[in-house]
């Protein structure tokens, strides 16, 4: 007799006086879609809060039709759906490691909600799609998965961990009660516009956002990390990407660490051509570099202003940042390239006030309608673009 059998038969004899339970992994045969009822599952009853309920192959997807479930963990290899046509399902997952597993290269859509405990993790190519409410200690996409949540979404883990060319793709609240906030494992995650970040309390924004291992933070949407700097960006250990992806972001602050001078944090405005703006408010912990990729002047707009004395500015904080390669020059180079030049701050109250400017031939920027006919005429891009740090 096999060990597992060995413990199980231990466990049902000791169930008999500490009601223990032991636990199964009960496949989902799905004659009907019907997931309470008892013949749709191997062992004639269903998966209980001890099991492993196997959602493989079967003639009919399994439907909570607004019912809520109570199983150990989740398993899926194969593309199958999870239906919930009554509204109001919920599968509550509380077993032990990896709550929820899938594998496989496969696409897989869950519409109940899903509260689990412990860990919610997608793997093999398996791209699963939570159109419900999602409550786990923490979220892992790997092996080149994805996990697009389009409902509210609660983590109370510290990281998200995303590997293997791997992302999670957010579509609608993320509550992150952490203190802490962070991806790692070289991820990718994509915000979409219905995209709001939320720390402990229910407080819009995260503070620090941060980031590790060549993380990629990709904009879907204008300002889909908020307008007012509810959320800053910090590449904890270099390479790491923040991809506006031809769309609008404000930031508070981005932040540097000391050992990324080699490995500067990409600012990239995305490589299909047009306007679009990262408005920096100000720069803290200024100690690694900052490569600006795909900046088109006279079309994109970057503003910043600097922290620290001499009413904000710092000329050698700017010698940290390249635009398209060019390091900074205090005045018109004559060739047509950026420059860059001190403005008046707009705000003095602001914090510390957006007081760099980024020129380009020395031409005032135009105007959106000015754009469309210079575009016309075949003029190309004339302009000014400011930046601000």
């Amino acid at each position: 007799m096999s060990s597992i059998k060995l413990r199980c038969l231990f466990f049902a004899t000791l169930s008999l006086v500490a009601n223990v339970a032991c636990a199964a992994d009960v496949s989902w045969l799905g004659g009907s879609s019907n997931v309470t009822l008892g013949t749709n599952w191997s062992n004639g009853s269903g998966p209980g809060v001890g099991d492993r309920a196997m959602i493989g192959g079967a003639p009919n997807a399994p439907d909570l039709s607004g019912n809520t479930v109570n199983w150990g963990r989740l398993y899926m290899n194969v593309s199958n759906n999870v239906a919930d046509t009554g509204g109001g399902g919920v599968i509550n997952l509380s077993g032990a490691n990896h709550q929820m597993f899938t594998e496989g290269a496969e696409n897989s859509t869950i519409a109940p909600a899903v509260v689990a405990t412990g860990l919610i993790q997608t793997n093999g190519q398996h791209n699963v799609t939570f159109n419900g409410d999602v409550t786990a200690q923490k979220l892992e996409a790997f092996g080149g998965s994805v996990i697009t949540l389009n409902g509210v979404t609660t983590q109370t883990d510290e990281f998200m961990s995303i590997g293997g060319g791997s992302k999670i793709v957010i579509n609608g609240d993320f509550h992150w009660n952490n203190p802490n906030h962070g991806i790692n494992n070289g991820p990718v995650i994509e915000l979409g516009p219905n995209a709001k970040f939320f720390r402990t309390g229910n407080v819009p924004g995260l503070d620090v956002f941060n980031l590790f291992n060549s993380a990629v933070v990709r904009l879907l949407a204008d300002n889909a990390l908020g307008t007012s700097g509810e959320t800053d960006l910090w590449d904890r250990h270099g390479n790491s990407t923040f991809d506006l992806n031809g769309f609008d972001q404000f930031v508070e602050f981005l932040a540097t660490a000391g050992d990324q001078i080699a490995n500067p944090m990409k600012l990239d405005f995305g490589a299909t051509s047009g306007a679009n703006s990262l408005v920096w408010d100000a720069s803290h912990n200024m100690d690694g570099t900052y490569s600006v990729l795909n900046f088109e002047q006279g079309l994109d707009t970057l503003e910043f202003g600097q922290h620290g004395n001499n009413g904000g500015f710092i000329p050698v904080n700017l010698l940290k940042i390249t635009v398209n390669g060019a390091p900074y020059l205090q005045s018109a180079p004559g060739d047509g390239s950026a420059w860059w030049n001190a403005i008046a701050t707009p705000n003095q109250t602001d914090d510390p006030g957006r007081q760099i400017a980024v020129y380009h031939a020395a031409v005032p920027e135009p105007a959106s309608m000015m754009l469309l006919s210079i575009a016309l005429i075949g003029a190309g891009s004339l302009g000014r673009s400011r930046i601000r740090r």
